[in-house]
């Protein structure tokens, strides 16, 4: 058994009971399992420990340290089934975190190509950007009976280090009702393209949980061959810099043309990753362990 303590439970819930981060949202059936039940099966995922060299996603590693485990592409849909976080079946992703799991993050690859980090990031026009499409967003979240969202800030403007070749930034968003959310985002360039680390964590640990996870991700690197360093003439090359890259990539550049404009709304839902309300499953479980 990985995990063995029930207050883990109630720190793992904590913070993935509102990840609703991803493109096309629809509601997560109910559930009658308890809390123990969801852990069990949770803990019979085929992790990985620390510590140890793992294979990331496209001609990458990551250095696992000791207490952190790992799930690759074949057992993350199932750790996101029975977490409620809906997916379109189409994801490749992989998954780790402490073995405690009070956060954990995810780790995407998106093949575009070598991304230009020249170009400056006006961080105020990126954030009024986001806005902008966070609220015309809410008119379908309305439509779906979800709470209207609403982005407040910067929690981290942009900032790219050359050296390492990440861009990193954080936005806070607000629910109506109540809710807060802080989610933190790392994009790490390579010689093929971009991975992506979202941090998924209680925004009340969130500075905590921010060093244990960076720490954490300095020991991810493209293999030789593959970093970014090692671009060579006649590469292909991504058709967005690193404004783009924070509002969706590919996905963002495709909106801009038109190719996405029927769902192209639904682009700054994942853009935002709005940790949003806990959902009245988890209600139930939380509920539930404090009555117990």
């Amino acid at each position: 058994m990985i995990f063995t303590q029930p207050r883990r439970i109630t720190a793992l819930l904590a913070g993935i009971g509102g990840l609703f981060i991803f493109f096309l949202l629809v509601a997560a059936p109910a559930s009658a399992d308890s809390a123990e039940d969801i852990w069990k099966r949770i803990d019979a995922l085929p992790w990985v420990h620390g510590p140890q060299q793992v294979s990331a996603l496209e001609n990458a590693a990551l250095q696992l340290p000791q207490h952190f485990i790992f799930l690759d592409a074949k057992g993350t849909p199932e750790f996101m089934r029975i977490t409620q976080n809906p997916r379109d079946g189409t994801e490749v992703e992989q998954v780790f975190g402490p073995d405690d799991l009070h956060w954990f993050a995810i780790l995407t690859f998106s093949e575009d190509g070598y991304v230009d980090d020249k170009e400056k990031i006006d961080a105020a026009a990126v954030l009024n950007s986001i806005k902008r499409g966070t609220e015309q967003a809410n008119e379908l979240r309305k439509k779906n009976g979800w709470a209207e969202m609403f982005v407040t800030g910067w929690h981290r403007p942009p900032a790219y280090d050359p050296k390492t070749n990440r861009l990193e930034w954080a936005i806070d968003a607000s629910e109506v009702g109540g809710g807060t959310s802080t989610n933190f985002n790392t994009r790490i360039l390579g010689r093929r393209g971009v991975t992506s680390a979202v941090l998924v964590t209680n925004p009340a640990h969130f500075d905590t949980d921010l060093v244990e996870f960076k720490t954490a991700l300095a020991g991810y690197d493209f293999n030789p061959g593959d970093r970014y360093s090692e671009y060579q003439s006649g590469d292909k090359v991504a058709e967005y810099g690193l404004t783009a890259l924070i509002l969706g990539g590919a996905a963002a550049v495709a909106g801009k043309t038109g190719i996405l404009k029927a769902i192209g709304k639904f682009l700054w839902i994942g853009v935002v990753a709005v940790i949003a309300a806990v959902s009245s499953f988890f209600k139930r479980i939380f509920r539930s362990k404090a009555k117990s």
